[in-house]
Order: C-alpha cells, then sequence, then structure tokens
C-alpha cells in the first residue's frame, strides 16, 4: 500500500470514527471541510510580507497543495474542491517547524516539504489580497 493510499485510508477512518467535528472537538459550530493533501510546491511570499516582520517574510507560508482526498465536506464549501486538484494555499503558521517561529503555539506544528502528506481543516480566504488562496491554521502531518 503506498503512501497516499495509506494516508487516504486512515483520513477516511477518521471522518467515520465521529459524526461530526462537535463530537470529536466538544465544539459546536459548522463542519469544516477537512482534507489530506500533499504539498507540492512551497514558496515565500515576500511582497505580502514586506518589511513587517512577520514571520512568513522569512519563511514559506505560501505552497500548492494537491488534494488527495476530502475526509469531510463543512458547511462552508458547495463542492468546489474535488481529489486531484492542485490548489493555491496560505499557512497561517508558515511550512516550516514552528517551534522557534511560534514557541506560543501549544503543540508545534512539525514543518511540511515538497511531497510530504498531511490532513487539515481548509478554509475559504478571508484575505481580499489573496482571495485566490485558500487557509489552513493547523495541521496534522502523516507519517510515511
Amino acid at each position: 500500500m503506498s503512501a497516499v493510499d495509506s494516508a487516504t485510508s486512515v483520513a477516511a477512518a477518521d471522518a467515520r470514527s465521529a459524526d461530526s467535528v462537535e463530537e470529536m472537538s466538544g465544539i459546536e459550530g459548522p463542519m469544516p471541510t477537512i482534507i489530506v493533501g500533499k504539498i507540492v510546491e512551497r514558496w515565500i511570499d515576500s511582497e505580502r510580507f514586506e518589511g513587517d516582520q512577520h514571520p512568513c517574510d522569512r519563511s514559506p507560508c505560501e505552497a500548492k497543495v494537491e488534494v488527495i482526498a476530502l475526509t469531510q465536506i463543512g458547511n462552508d464549501f458547495n463542492g468546489e474542491i474535488e481529489a486531484g486538484e492542485v490548489l493555491k494555499v496560505h499557512f497561517d503558521f508558515s511550512l516550516n517547524p514552528t517551534d522557534a517561529l511560534f514557541p506560543e503555539l501549544n503543540t508545534p506544528l512539525d514543518g511540511l516539504l515538497v511531497d510530504d502528506l498531511f490532513q487539515a481543516s481548509i478554509q475559504t480566504s478571508t484575505d481580499t489580497d489573496h482571495a485566490d488562496r485558500y487557509r489552513i491554521n493547523v495541521y496534522e502531518k502523516i507519517k510515511k
């Protein structure tokens, strides 16, 4: 079984193990869309964060992500994402390991390199300058 098949199976099992995100987290609210993704390309958007001392000014926060699987369709999406698509995504806490960049995070993120697989909730962008990009806050790296 390939790493992609394994990741898809794990994600599907995770999605079936709970009726909703509310059950998993104990928090009521709209259900998010959860994907299994693969990093295709990553880069620093120097124009977006130039000179404001934001960690994304010196660490890659932008990526092209191939959607491997949709494990949950949330209230905020109406079928516009499909497995196999490649999306532009902004990662709020960067694609580098976060222990030094964001020491205030309770659980540091491992960082993601090209070809790494992950599972995450994905949101539409709220940044009008980059309305073409989706957003990911935190993610779980899938070990190969």
